[in-house]
């Protein structure tokens, strides 16, 4: 059975067992991992240890664990929940969530043995600004500065500028100019002004772009 298969199977296996039999987790155990995110998680440790992930280049690696990641549904908004918390879900992916999964499991992955701790301390290092979390705001809302804050970290490297990217101008205001899309900006001002503080600072920064007809 591939890979795919087999995370298939187990989500159809959990799928299956209904809410009122499962245990009661505590609060902290809900805002690690659902059932079905556990089942995937474990899933993932099996084909990880089976194909030997730890033995190939991390491009390779990268790869690897992507694909096992097709035909998950893609979803947007999935981390706005209310309360800031680090949310996992393996089962609905949207651009971003789809690469921070796919890099966190990748680093951790490097290793025969792992655990959900490491792949959450990787994930809360990638999406959080300085790796900390703290509020809503000090997640990595705008992807420019995803990349650039995980450059800082020596996670990636933004390669754009030096293969011929083109400089491009664009005042980044979306949050605070949309503030009404966000639950958590409605109900808290002082974070509409600590988003500015990050929107201001993303506009001092150059960018790059790669035109499409390039």
């Amino acid at each position: 059975m591939n890979r795919l298969g087999l995370l298939l199977l187990f989500a159809v296996f959990i799928s299956c067992i209904e809410k009122r039999n499962e245990p009661k987790k505590n609060q902290s155990e809900v805002q690690l991992l659902d059932s079905m995110d556990q089942v995937i998680f474990k899933s993932f440790q099996e084909i990880s240890r089976s194909h030997s992930f730890e033995s190939l280049q991390k491009e390779q690696r990268i790869v690897e664990v992507g694909k096992i990641f097709l035909q998950t549904p893609y979803v947007g908004g999935t981390l706005e929940q209310g309360e800031e918390k680090l949310v996992i879900n393996f089962r609905e992916l949207d651009c971003t969530t789809f690469l921070e999964n796919v890099v966190a499991l990748s680093a951790i992955s490097r290793k025969a043995e792992f655990t959900e701790t490491d792949f959450l301390n990787q994930l809360l290092v990638l999406r959080y600004r300085n790796g900390n979390l703290t509020d809503y705001s000090s997640r990595l809302h705008y992807f420019s500065d995803w990349i650039h804050d995980n450059e800082q970290k020596g996670i990636i490297k933004n390669v754009t500028d030096e293969i011929g990217g083109k400089k491009y101008s664009k005042e980044i205001n979306f949050m605070s100019t949309h503030i009404g899309a966000y639950t958590a900006l409605k109900s808290d001002s002082s974070m509409v002004d600590l988003i500015k503080d990050t929107e201001f600072t993303i506009n001092k920064r150059e960018h790059f772009y790669i035109p499409e007809n390039e």
